[in-house]
């Protein structure tokens, strides 16, 4: 039965039972070779089946139709599944399911009641079938199938084995950073901004608690004052327009340049005033942005640069690392970042004096409540268990599920609240504060291996512009991505395609467009733009290619290979 293209798989239980279908879906998804996998749900579970990886398409049966209604329902669903599928498989021993995976496919698998009496039809016409066994926890009854299929699914159920080695590593690792939660004497945060510095060139760093507060930072140590103008991308979050709002600051926007989706040079040039004090370059998805033209604007204007580099961390422009091109520049070590110590962010500059005046303000700084420190560390546990690609969905789910138990009962996330309501005031930490020393020694054991990871991802990003190199998606690129001056480190694939629109349903269950970045001109907002100062039709190309921007994560190319494929198709 190796020549599976296309499964459905019902379950019309509840939203746990969905969810610990994850393991089925895994192995089938590794035994076919990623095929197309439907699902069949009762209306009240989709929003847990919508966290699954792997999955194309979600149909759905609700029992709150009238009669009449239930009807026109059911011959809507029949039509819609009949002979469609090579394989299907039930795990609900109901009537209707058995009948539904008896119309879907040839092949048939399901779960049957152990009384004959009930069962006995269900026998006739199904390919295979197996006992639902009430005495087995659900998770055993979903891999029944994969024995009739002959599927090893050992390694589904079974923790993965590791040497005593790895193991130990892990455990030491994992010990000290439990134990510099509550060590105040340890110097992590300064060791992580010296070897930090060392990945960039030069110059120095200094730490805060999040790349924000190292813009405030900044622009507080070169001498920002009430009513100077700093040129923003205006493809940017909300939190970096809002540390200029809380020093006085104006931002003005310039737009992005559609060649790398980064600060434009043509834009900034056109928007320049007796006012402009300084001029934020932002290197969008690890994409180096037209820095060199940039750079030569400000020297010739004497303005001060900033480098925005909070999703570029390697990458280079004729062979000179970005963040070394301005006066100073800003990183991220948030957890969507390139270096991924969960929160953070770093100042970085080539100049002492105003690293000085930068480091200065951090003593000054409070560190984060215990409190907040506490729940970032058990975010931290659960992220490194749960960030792979084959368990998405269940970081996902479990987001989700804190997230409902917060919003029920008033607890705080986490993270860091971001800064999208410039008159946000609920804030239970201090502006700008140190990042934790905890925090700075995932830091570390995150570049120890960063030279790895770079070299991953730049392999990935080759691999895609061969493949895409015949490819009607080619076009939709960005060109800078094809441009020899340009060594790109890169975050995410990213590209704007005119028909998101019917992408999207595609890829829904593969990518989380309403996170993905830079769809309007601020994202985060939960205000209008207006509150940060930004007038609809400034930036055209930021407001024309926004919306349809799609950028895929580049951690695991066969996914990506699947999602180019749909995409082409």
């Amino acid at each position: 039965m190796k020549n599976i293209s296309k499964i459905l798989i019902i379950i019309q239980r509840s939203n746990g039972d969905v969810f610990l279908s994850l393991s089925l879906i895994n192995a089938l998804w590794d035994y076919y070779g990623s095929p197309l996998i439907d699902l069949l749900v009762n209306d009240d579970t989709v929003a847990v089946a919508n966290l699954l990886p792997h999955i194309n398409f979600i149909h759905t049966f609700s029992y709150k139709q009238k009669q009449e209604a239930r009807l026109l329902q059911e011959r809507t669903l029949i039509s819609s599944i009949y002979k469609k599928y090579d394989l299907s498989i039930n795990l609900t021993a109901s009537d209707r399911s058995v009948l539904y995976a008896f119309l879907a496919a040839k092949k048939t698998i399901s779960a049957i009641e152990s009384d004959n009496k009930k069962s006995w039809w269900k026998k006739i016409i199904l390919s295979s079938y197996y006992y639902f066994d009430h005495s087995k926890h659900i998770l055993q009854n979903n891999m029944e199938p994969l024995n009739l299929l002959k599927i090893n699914h050992q390694l589904a159920l079974n923790r993965p084995k590791f040497s005593e080695e790895a193991l130990s590593s892990v455990k030491d690792k994992l010990n000290k950073i439990k134990q510099s939660l509550q060590d105040q004497s340890s110097n992590n945060s300064s060791l992580f901004e010296t070897k930090f510095a060392e990945l960039i060139g030069k110059g120095q760093a200094v730490s805060f608690a999040s790349a924000r507060m190292s813009f405030f930072a900044i622009m507080k140590a070169l001498g920002v004052m009430p009513g100077d103008e700093i040129i923003l991308c205006g493809s940017t979050c909300s939190v970096m327009p809002n540390a200029i709002l809380r020093l006085g600051a104006k931002p003005i926007y310039c737009d992005i340049d559609p060649e790398t989706l980064g600060s434009s040079a043509i834009s900034i040039k056109e928007i320049i005033s007796d006012k402009t004090k300084i001029i934020v370059a932002q290197h969008s998805f690890g994409i180096p942005c037209d820095i060199e033209q940039i750079s030569k604007i400000c020297n010739e204007n004497k303005i001060l640069l900033i480098e925005d580099c909070a999703l570029a961390v390697g990458s280079k422009y004729k062979n000179k690392n970005v963040g070394t091109f301005g006066d100073a520049a800003i990183f991220s070590t948030d957890h969507s970042k390139p270096i991924n110590a969960l929160i953070g962010g770093l100042a970085y500059s080539e100049n002492a004096k105003i690293i000085k005046k930068v480091r200065d303000i951090q003593k000054k700084s409070e560190d984060l409540p215990i409190k907040k420190k506490q729940a970032l560390y058990k975010q931290f546990t659960i992220e490194r268990l749960f960030a792979k690609p084959k368990t998405y969905g269940v970081l996902n789910f479990l987001n989700s599920f804190f997230e409902l138990v917060r919003k029920n009962f008033n607890t705080s996330s986490p993270f860091l609240d971001e800064d999208a309501d410039i008159f946000f005031t609920n804030r239970n930490y201090s502006y700008p504060s140190k990042m934790p020393d905890f925090i700075a020694l995932i830091g570390l054991y995150e570049i120890e291996r960063w030279k790895e990871v770079a070299h991953e991802r730049e392999k990935s990003l080759n691999y895609f512009k061969i493949k895409l190199e015949n490819s009607s998606l080619k076009s939709y690129l960005p060109k800078a991505y094809y441009d020899n001056n340009r060594n790109i480190i890169p975050l995410r694939l990213a590209f704007s395609h005119p028909d998101i629109e019917k992408i999207k349903p595609i890829l829904k269950n593969m990518v989380d467009f309403d996170s993905t970045w830079f769809i309007d001109p601020i994202i985060n907002s939960k205000v209008p733009l207006s509150n940060f100062l930004y007038k609809k039709g400034t930036c055209h190309f930021s407001e024309k290619l926004g919306p349809n921007m799609i950028n895929l994560p580049l951690a695991n190319p066969k996914i990506i290979d699947i999602m180019l494929n749909k995409i082409s198709n």
